[in-house]
């Protein structure tokens, strides 16, 4: 049997987007770190990979069985609406979010899959934030090591957020909402 080109084509543009997204989250950690003494730039580089991990194996998952993140993928592409047509709210507004990437920059769904994984990790590092500065006691496991740093929650999001639409959107939405002045 051998291996489908398209895929490993489109296996290898995801991973070519990796180093892209790390850049943008320096800028964004920089400009976090300027802002939050608290912020640790370092543990979020380690939460990104480690949220990728789980990414891939959301795509693993999704790959072999039915997966709404399919559907988001194939109707901008193909219901023959402009980007405007997909400005609704609901599951169109997802599409409308992936209209420009798919339509105009030409995204293959594993690229999508690792942009919305990316959109669902920064709703979790704005959920990191809204909880650090939110909650001011210093909430210690085993007597030493800091929740905050160590965060134990980290591990449900990374899967959920992985999913490429809806929750990851929701997600990073809902938190940039909550941060705001």
């Amino acid at each position: 049997m051998s291996p489908d080109i398209n895929l490993i084509h489109n296996l290898l543009q995801a991973v070519m987007l990796i180093p892209f997204l790390h850049l943008v989250n320096q800028y964004i950690f920089k400009k976090i770190s300027e802002k939050h003494d608290f912020f640790s730039a370092n543990l979020m580089n380690k939460l990104f990979y480690y949220h990728l991990f789980f990414a891939g194996i959301y795509y693993t998952y999704a790959f072999f069985n039915p997966s709404d993140s399919k559907r988001y993928f194939s109707v901008p592409g193909k219901e023959g609406k402009t980007w405007n047509g997909f400005l609704e709210t609901g599951t169109s507004f997802i599409d409308f979010l992936s209209y420009p990437f798919i339509n105009f920059f030409g995204f293959s769904y594993e690229m999508m899959m690792l942009l919305f994984s990316w959109v669902g990790f920064m709703g979790f590092v704005y959920a990191y934030l809204f909880f650090k500065e939110n909650i001011a006691i210093n909430i210690k496991i085993f007597k030493k090591i800091d929740f905050f740093g160590f965060n134990s929650f980290p591990s449900k999001y990374a899967l959920l957020d992985s999913i490429f639409g809806q929750r990851s959107t929701y997600f990073s939405g809902l938190n940039v909402i909550c941060l705001c002045p």
